[in-house]
């Protein structure tokens, strides 16, 4: 996907502003909404928690993702990670803020190393 492609990806991962809209007719891809998509794969690959799977019919997803719903709340955390689960779901939160306010990718990267690095591997 390149910033020139009208295509903003798939609904479930898609930050709010790369919605089509009254107030923004057309939508173009940004580092900010591919740092809100990166949130949403991290969250289904670690807690293996499907972002916004509580809504099932696609008119209801696109609403809820427009008006600012998370992608998942921390009570539906897995527990999968045990005593991290705080300091991974500071991160996913921060990659769900306002666009201007999300971190950058080094940020992503530096936490995602840094989380790496405390814990030991999810499988053998």
């Amino acid at each position: 996907m390149t910033t020139t492609s009208p295509y903003t990806g798939t609904e479930r991962y898609k930050a709010p502003e790369l919605f089509i809209s009254a107030e923004n007719r057309r939508p173009v891809a940004t580092f900010e909404g591919d740092i809100y998509s990166l949130g949403c794969i991290i969250l289904e690959i670690i807690e293996q928690i499907c972002p916004f799977g509580q809504f099932t019919k696609g008119y209801e997803l696109r609403e809820a993702i427009m008006d600012g719903y998370s992608p998942a709340l921390r009570k539906e955390s897995t527990g999968a990670l045990h005593n991290l689960t705080e300091y991974l779901w500071n991160l996913l939160e921060a990659c769900w803020l306002e666009p201007s306010d999300r971190p950058n990718v080094d940020v992503v990267v530096d936490a995602l190393r840094s989380f790496a690095g405390n814990h030991p591997p999810l499988s053998q």
